[in-house]
């Protein structure tokens, strides 16, 4: 007979504890010292954080560390549980975990687990320097081995914590980590508010939160892809409205005869001599193109077309010049 045979299942009663009453108790006092922690102690921004899309609050580091402090929990050396290191391909993963002890008495609670690796997102894509609404990959995967080590070791901390202390149904875990919805990047902002030109704050708010199907209380809150949904919205209306009815043709982008390569660091250098910003010529090059426009890499294709461009720049710094003199 085996082993299994021989060893009885074990029933609801066995795995009840001796005295339940207590342990009720027990609960309840960790739950209401939790709350009062959440209401009272811990700092919104700083030991936790609510992230949009999220229904409940993540807990931080600096919470975890809090909460470590006040329920007397002490963190044990880490251990690597796996290990993944592919320099050639570019792929780095780590798994980690850290025991979590009760710091007086020396009983180990729980062990927290957490991973990091080179494919998330906010490890594997970097930022355009000249447009931050453009993305590429990360040419240098390697150099966040260190960092990646360290985010499996803080997410393992904050794992053990939240087991310990029983804090999972009040936060989420790690949230912060990755990288939440993009919200609407300064020249989309910008672009919307053209869009809108004459109309009030609040009627602007309206239309957008009737359209992107939720309410707006602030044009900052709005977020990336929602901005695109109102753009192209509010382009199809305007064109729709335009002219009895009659679609609105784009303003044609100038084609230069020659094809030859645009000097990005000439051109931006003018246009800064011109009086402007990248911001400033963004929107204007919107009005122009007729488009939205997040890198003038877009629209301006030759250095035919950037010399014309520059022009229209110039031409309107003059006629503000006369303006004011």
């Amino acid at each position: 007979m085996s082993i299994e045979q021989q060893t009885p299942m074990p029933t609801v009663m066995d795995i009840l504890p001796v005295n339940m009453e207590a342990e009720i108790n027990k609960a309840k006092q960790a739950r209401v010292a939790l709350d009062k922690l959440f209401k009272e102690l811990l700092v919104p921004g700083v030991d936790c954080d609510r992230v949009p899309g999220t229904d409940k609050p993540t807990l931080l580091k600096a919470g975890a560390e809090l909460l470590a402090q006040v329920f007397h929990l002490s963190q044990g050396k880490p251990e690597m549980i796996s290990c993944q290191e592919d320099f050639q391909n570019g792929v780095f993963s780590y798994t980690i975990g850290v025991p979590i002890y009760h710091r007086e008495t020396g009983i180990l609670l729980c062990y927290g687990i957490g991973a990091a690796n080179s494919k998330e997102p906010k490890y594997r894509y970097r930022k355009s320097k000249e447009d931050d609404g453009v993305k590429f990959e990360n040419p240098d995967p390697a150099g966040e081995q260190n960092t990646l080590v360290k985010m499996a070791m803080k997410r393992a901390f904050v794992d053990g914590v939240l087991k310990a202390t029983g804090a999972s149904r009040m936060f989420t875990q790690d949230v912060e980590d990755f990288m939440p919805p993009e919200l609407a990047s300064t020249k989309q902002k910008n672009y919307i508010r053209m869009l809108f030109k004459g109309v009030t704050e609040e009627d602007m708010l309206a239309e957008i939160s009737e359209i992107i199907g939720h309410d707006l209380a602030n044009l900052d809150e709005l977020l990336r892809e929602e901005a695109s949904k109102v753009i192209e919205a509010k382009k199809g209306n305007n064109n729709h409205q335009n002219g009895n009815g009659q679609a609105q043709t784009e303003t044609p982008r100038p084609k230069g005869k020659n094809s030859d390569e645009i000097n990005w660091t000439n051109f931006w250098a003018s246009v800064k001599n011109l009086g402007y910003d990248e911001n400033e010529a963004h929107n204007i090059a919107a009005e122009v193109f007729g488009t939205l426009v997040l890198s003038m890499k877009d629209v301006l294709k030759t250095q035919a077309d950037a010399n014309k461009f520059l022009g229209i720049l110039a031409k309107r710094r003059n006629e503000q010049t006369e303006q004011t003199a």
